[in-house]
């Protein structure tokens, strides 16, 4: 019972925002670099490590994993799944881009409330 109580604490969060910078990949696929162009992608590593720091930071427990199915890309509605698992419940997580600001994205995150198999991309 202990963990579903702590599940439902990062489920119960609300969205947040999170500036994504300076990640991701550009037009050409490669990482993006210093100076050059904005990211128009982040991938779904990079994805999964912010989520996982947002999470925490907005329901005060970090998950023990965060999975994502694919990159996100850098474009005002894009949107991608992920998961959370806490306390060995998994959980899922919908991320999106609300907003674009100097080639940043702006990433919200919904986390639901109803535990999930753990999905096939969080192998």
């Amino acid at each position: 019972m202990k963990a579903v109580n702590r599940g439902m604490i990062l489920a119960g969060s609300a969205a947040a925002v999170l500036a994504l910078a300076g990640c991701g990949s550009n037009d050409s696929g490669g990482p993006a670099s210093g100076s050059a162009a904005p990211a128009t992608s982040i991938a779904k590593d990079s994805l999964a490590a912010q989520v996982k720091d947002l999470a925490a930071a907005t329901a005060g427990e970090e998950p023990e994993q965060v999975a994502c199915a694919g990159d996100i890309a850098v474009q005002v509605g894009a949107s991608q799944d992920c998961a959370g698992r806490v306390g060995g419940n998994w959980l899922p997580i919908t991320v999106k881009v609300d907003d674009v600001i100097d080639g940043q994205g702006q990433l919200g995150i919904g986390i639901g409330h109803q535990a999930i198999e753990q999905p096939a991309y969080a192998n």
